[in-house]
């Protein structure tokens, strides 16, 4: 049998990791189930729709709230698995444009399926200097819509606008040129 995993959601964030937090390191749990606000859905959000909260603990224990980064932008993406290929060219891209996502005030969130024993591992790896959220029981996947093969989310990304509403959703996302395309969708959306 398949054991489900949670999809992990990447920050790069221009904002230090304490200002995402609801408590510190120390009291949180390190793999709490997520806690979305909404109820599962059989679609994917759609442009111009409210990003459903979330609370979550991120694979170095920091709590992460996704109201708490109103005024921001945010990078909410799902991907399958940890250490696969595709995953790991997906979260380097955004690793190695950390900058420029920090310069567009950009906070990317990395969400999968996989636990935090299994994102820390990643993150240590890969160098990620952003969260990873685990999402065992697929509350936030179910709660963005984001469709499963074999108990994995598929590889979706929302970008956020700072009024906490969908801009832009990525139903189809190709690993090695998504970091650009969301830089030139955060520059398009600064210009509005």
């Amino acid at each position: 049998m398949i054991a489900r995993r949670s999809f992990a959601a990447f920050v790069i964030a221009s904002v230090p990791f304490t200002t995402l937090t609801a408590c510190s390191k120390k009291d949180a749990p390190t793999d709490a189930p997520v806690r979305a606000s909404a109820p599962a859905r059989s679609e994917l959000l759609a442009v111009g729709d409210m990003a459903p909260d979330f609370d979550a603990v991120a694979h170095d224990g920091s709590a992460v709230k996704l109201s708490a980064l109103r005024g921001k932008s945010v990078i909410l993406y799902f991907y399958p698995k940890d250490g696969t290929p595709g995953c790991t060219v997906e979260a380097q891209k955004l690793r190695d444009e950390k900058a420029a996502l920090d310069a567009a005030s950009a906070v990317v969130l990395g969400v999968s399926t996989d636990d935090n024993a299994a994102h820390r591992q990643f993150a240590q790896d890969q160098g990620l200097p952003f969260l990873l959220l685990p999402d065992t029981e697929r509350s936030l996947a179910d709660a963005y819509g984001v469709g499963s093969t074999m108990g994995m989310s598929k590889r979706v990304t929302f970008l956020i606008a700072p009024d906490g509403k969908i801009a832009r959703v990525y139903p189809n996302v190709n690993p090695e040129d998504h970091a650009d395309e969301l830089l030139r969708d955060l520059n398009e959306l600064a210009k509005k």
